[in-house]
């Protein structure tokens, strides 16, 4: 019976390596001291939030027929339809992301149109303060 080693991402059941989340704590001197487990922790959350934004962009890029998932799927269509998503992303930029189109209610009210039929009606036109006085149609 032989002893068949197993990495600790393996173990962990995970995606994204777990020595390599460790090295990065390490390095980034958060602590002094960093356990193995926070480097299993933090490739656990880190696997499901990519995952998951990976989920909805890939639906997103599916209801719009492509092929292909690009950054503003990811962003536009994946996290900021997501409540819990953009709220942990709320301040994170994404390149070539886009932004989310919106158009505030107030702009959006229809304002009367000024037609040219109104305005070469019969009624005397007044400029500054002065009565203009308008051509006939007939040139005369």
């Amino acid at each position: 019976m032989a002893i068949t080693s197993r990495s600790s991402t393996r173990r962990a059941g995970l995606t994204l390596s777990v020595p390599r989340m460790y090295r990065a704590l390490k390095r980034a001197r958060i602590a002094n001291r960093v356990q193995r487990n926070a480097a299993v922790y933090l490739s656990a959350v880190i696997d499901y939030l990519v995952a998951e934004v990976l989920e909805l962009s890939g639906t997103a890029a599916v209801q719009n027929k492509k092929t292909r998932i690009t950054p503003r799927f990811i962003l536009l269509l994946a996290i900021r339809n997501d409540d819990e998503l953009d709220q942990t992303l709320k301040d994170v930029t994404i390149s070539h992301g886009g932004v989310v189109p919106h158009i505030p209610l107030d702009l959006l009210k229809s304002q009367p149109r000024h037609d040219k039929k109104q305005s070469t009606s019969s009624a005397p036109r007044r400029k500054s303060g002065k009565a203009l006085i308008k051509a006939s149609p007939r040139g005369g």
